[in-house]
């Protein structure tokens, strides 16, 4: 709390004031944690938080939202650290919400065993965004980008927490995320101007080469990339008191169906929606193979019963037999590469489901699976409705390969369904497509203006299938090979 406390006024934070007459102060509490720093040992800290939900919108602060780098870029920059022979740092600004300035005039209390002796009647007028504050994150992130422009770097059009500094044969592309920053360079020297410049304004760690980013494990051998999550599946395996159950195969049963029993809901239903919570968070982050089961165990939130906490339960069996296994990149010189499918009227509703992959160094970078929003007609067109969604995500890798790389070459993607491919290339069955919604056509314009190009492959060795459905163990394990999804330990 000393620590805390002293760093507070070092930077400035709040001058002590009489409060105005028609000025309420808001209060603030500490908040202590026991920070698990995977590379080193445990560490006691103390934060002082203010208590931002007393704040009045109008009057203490006006917008509040502060955007992250995505996930997808995350990983596009590793497999491009692998294509182009890249290395790969992490920085960590230390209290990086108090060098954001506030605009708004805030007035707070003391903290509590730090008043003041004989100014015990005067509160905190803040001039910096304090922890807590709901405009907090905005401020800091105005703040850094604002920096990071004056250092040279030029802001991402397509990612805003993304920006890049190109110059000669120097090349250097930053992800933020709130506070950790991701370098991916080849150019030591410009890192290292970077850390200084910024270390002249910041408290900061340069942490090295990256090993560890937003929950996940990254590791180099042979100059491939691996990334995993087993320390946080462990976690999940004992939340659940799961750590020693006994394995399957697949995420969920072979041809699995659920349906709403409403009259048969789980007592303890807060536990399925924590668990299916913690799913959706792995999906997201490293583990495509569950992004299904975590999708469609998510649409019984309300309503799950025993049927659906056993499905969930199924997940994390799986999930301990498979806790090591890494997305894999490795260099290919290939440009990036995506997979669309669907898997017609397959569920209660006879709403069909949509996933697509694109890869980029042999791994996947983005996926999704998804219940599609009406009811599809025909297989024709649930593979068209998923080729628009997948189109989009393709687009937009397609314009950060361009804005970092200059390459405005199409993004090939690949469907195994003909019709589909037939429709989307020229508008020849409109008498049977007719009713299909007009922003699933623009499949259409991206295809005709060569964005994107389609190809045709066969059923069996569409990779996105693993996306839209769940499969026997021969299918799934043959998918995951196809992924390059392999355990560290079984990789040469």
């Amino acid at each position: 709390m000393k620590e805390e406390y002293d760093a507070l006024i070092q930077n400035n934070t709040w001058n002590l004031v009489e409060l105005p007459k028609g000025k309420k102060a808001i209060s603030c509490k500490w908040v202590y944690v026991v920070k698990k720093d995977l590379q080193s040992d445990p560490k006691y800290k103390a934060r002082l938080v203010a208590r931002g939900f007393s704040q009045i919108d109008g009057i203490d602060y006006n917008e509040t939202y502060s955007p992250v780098v995505g996930r997808s870029v995350i990983r596009f920059l590793l497999a491009l650290t692998v294509e182009l022979n890249l290395k790969m740092y992490s920085l960590d600004i230390c209290t990086a919400f108090l060098n954001g300035e506030l605009e708004e005039e805030i007035y707070m209390t003391q903290p509590e065993g730090f008043t003041v002796e004989g100014l015990e009647n005067k509160v905190c007028l803040l001039n910096k965004a304090l922890y807590g504050l709901k405009q907090a994150s905005r401020t800091w992130n105005t703040t850094i980008t604002k920096e990071l422009v004056t250092l040279g770097y030029e802001v991402s059009v397509n990612e805003p927490c993304m920006f890049y500094r190109k110059m000669d044969d120097s090349f250097t592309v930053l992800a933020l995320y709130v506070d950790d920053f991701l370098i991916v360079t080849n150019d030591i020297s410009e890192k290292e101007r970077l850390v200084k410049k910024l270390g002249s304004k910041f408290r900061l760690k340069d942490l090295g080469e990256t090993k560890y980013l937003l929950g996940m494990r990254i590791r180099k051998r042979n100059g491939s990339i691996y990334v995993d999550q087993e320390e946080y599946i462990c976690k999940i395996l004992e939340k659940f008191a799961m750590i020693n159950c006994k394995n399957v195969s697949t995420p969920l049963p072979a041809g699995c169906k659920l349906d709403r029993n409403n009259s048969d809901k789980l007592s303890e239903i807060f536990s399925y929606q924590s668990l299916v919570g913690c799913l959706n968070y792995l999906a997201l982050i490293a583990r495509p193979d569950i992004a299904f089961a975590a999708s469609f165990l998510g649409q019984y939130n309300s309503c799950a019963t025993a049927e659906h906490w056993k499905c969930a339960k199924h997940v994390l069996r799986y999930l301990r037999k498979t806790k090591d296994l890494c997305l894999v990149y490795s260099k290919t010189g290939k440009s990036i590469v995506g997979y669309s499918d669907s898997d017609y009227a397959n569920g209660e509703d006879r709403k069909s489901y949509s996933g697509n992959i694109f890869e980029l160094a042999n791994g996947p970078i983005s996926w999704e699976a998804k219940k599609q929003k009406s009811v599809a007609l025909s297989t024709t067109e649930s593979e068209y409705i998923a080729l628009s969604e997948a189109c989009k995500e393709g687009v937009f890798l397609r314009k950060m390969l361009m804005e970092l790389l200059n390459d405005d070459s199409p993004i090939l993607m690949n469907v195994d369904n003909q019709s589909c491919i037939k429709l989307a290339s020229n508008p020849v069955f409109h008498s049977r497509c007719k009713h299909i919604d007009v922003r699933y056509h623009y499949v259409r314009e991206v295809v005709q203006n060569g964005l994107i190009d389609l190809e045709y492959v066969p059923t069996e060795i569409m990779k996105a299938d693993i996306m839209t459905k769940s499969l026997p163990k021969v299918k799934h394990e043959y998918l995951l090979d196809a992924l390059g999804m392999k355990p560290f330990d079984c990789i040469n």
